[in-house]
């Protein structure tokens, strides 16, 4: 009895095996829907298939040529269909048929730029937002693929056809499973922004035979390896160390990356706009001797970087160079440096507390730790962490644009008597400051330029009998309340 009750046993967990073994290998075994279109004159690929395979078709392989209608189509199947793996390699891509895409122009997102299709390229916006969509083979006769082409994809890698020569900006970005990029030998521009929010990515490989570019484990090179183009930001590696032979960092060549720390040889000459912009784990950098120039949002978003040496021979500091960098305690200013963008420092720098400047600096200084011009008679920028009654010193006659923008702690300011101008958002993003102290007593000789960003409630505290004069100023808001002292 024990027997036969084991024997059932087992048979029944034979034949459960079985049926799972059935159903793995029917699923692994499935065929894709796959419709074949074979010289297709352009504009005719809706008469070619039918309803039916519009909406089930996987996998869609045409020859011949493609205008607008028919990307159109193929866009359509893509985004409402199953349409998921797409083969044009044998087609070629020419003038005419209806726009393909209507909308995000650039003059605004409201913009309806209809496009159309270009002989041998693959327009602006071409494959946009087509989510399904995993793969494409490109046409091999495509010389050109412009800006936004594959914004927002789902394709997991691109093959840049023999043919093509050019490709433009942000062709490739937002696309966040895109892992691998091949880079054919005629390619002689490569849009520095190409594989901007990209997570995914982590490896660029180049034709051998590209004169123009090259790749190392993965990295993007010119084709002497003098610039670094672009990092995979995908990588998980936590330090990176950039080659001897290195002269350039470029164009937002490292945003959004993971790394930890990076290590600069001292033969690097130039770092370009953005370079390290959304480098949020960075905690470890050097700059070479030789940079003179922070360009724009070079440091922009490394939320974790505490502290950064400047170094000696640096002169100018761009835009937002170091926005938005949370964790930055203080910032020296060499003795070199004579240009520093009037938003530098403007956005989001909440652990500031002080900048210090080269007594030896002949164009800056520092003063309650303040930045200022050298005679004392512009702020040009006031650290996060402040007093919430921040009193400007007498002798001070201009506040500089996003001069208080960091200081979300003070809640009352006290103007100098010399105070004579202020200018375009000096207090921009200052949600916390309620009072303004202003011993001016003739308000229309105070220079605004712009608007001024403080909050509706605020209360000003000026002179006996100079409320009239105040509330004539063109820069004043009916919403600000005055009491007189």
């Amino acid at each position: 009895m024990k027997n036969k009750l084991l024997h059932k046993l087992f048979k029944s967990a034979l034949l459960g095996c079985t049926f799972v073994g059935i159903i793995v290998s029917y699923s692994s075994c499935r065929k894709i829907r796959t419709t074949t279109v074979e010289n297709l004159v352009a504009g005719n690929l809706k008469e070619r298939i039918s309803t039916e395979e519009i909406t089930s078709t996987e996998k869609l392989v045409i020859s011949g040529q493609l205008n607008g209608t028919d990307i159109s189509l193929i866009r359509e199947m893509t985004r409402e269909g199953k349409l998921s793996q797409v083969d044009i390699s044998e087609t070629s891509i020419v003038s005419g048929g209806k726009p393909y895409y209507i909308g995000k122009g650039y003059a605004s997102y409201r913009d309806t730029t209809k496009h159309y299709t270009h002989d041998n390229e693959i327009g602006e916006y071409m494959f946009s937002c087509c989510y399904n969509m995993k793969s494409i083979k490109l046409p091999k006769t495509i010389r050109k693929i412009q800006r936004y082409a594959f914004e927002i994809c789902h394709i997991t890698q691109i093959t840049i056809p023999d043919s093509c020569e050019e490709v433009c900006q942000y062709a490739f970005t937002k696309c966040p499973e895109l892992e691998h990029v091949k880079i054919s030998a005629k390619v002689h521009y490569w849009g520095p922004t190409n594989c901007e929010e990209c997570p995914s990515i982590l490896s660029f490989e180049v034709d051998n035979n590209n004169q123009y570019y090259s790749s190392e484990n993965g990295v993007l090179y010119s084709k002497d390896g003098s610039k670094i183009v672009k990092y995979p930001i995908g990588k998980k590696e936590k330090n990176f160390k950039l080659k001897t032979s290195l002269n350039t960092i470029g164009y937002s060549a490292f945003r959004d990356a993971q790394i930890k720390k990076i290590e600069i040889p001292e033969t690097v000459t130039v770092i370009e706009d953005g370079a390290f912009t959304g480098c949020k784990e960075l905690t470890d950098i050097n700059i070479p001797s030789q940079i003179s120039k922070i360009h724009d949002f070079t440091f922009a978003g490394c939320e974790k970087l505490e502290s950064i040496m400047l170094p000696q021979g640096l002169e100018e500091i761009g835009d937002l160079a170091f926005g938005d960098c949370k964790s930055l305690k203080t910032i020296h200013i060499g003795e070199k440096i004579k240009k520093i963008s009037s938003i530098a420092f403007s956005r989001g720098l909440l652990s500031l507390r002080e900048y210090s400047v080269s007594p030896q600096n002949t164009f800056f200084t520092a003063s309650d730790k303040m930045l200022m011009t050298k005679d004392k008679k512009t702020i040009l920028a006031v650290p996060s962490l402040t007093d919430s009654i921040f009193y400007i010193q007498d002798g001070i006659e201009n506040i500089n644009g996003w001069a208080f923008s960091n200081t979300q702690n003070i809640k009352e300011i006290v103007f100098p008597k010399t105070l004579k101008e202020i200018n375009s958002m000096a207090f921009s993003e200052n949600k916390s400051l309620k009072v303004i102290q202003c011993p001016i007593e003739d308000a229309t000789q105070l220079k605004i330029k712009g608007k001024l960003q403080l909050n509706k409630d605020c209360t000003w505290y000026i002179p006996s009998g100079k409320k009239s004069l105040y509330e004539q100023c063109d820069w004043w808001n009916k919403s600000w309340h005055i009491i007189e002292f």
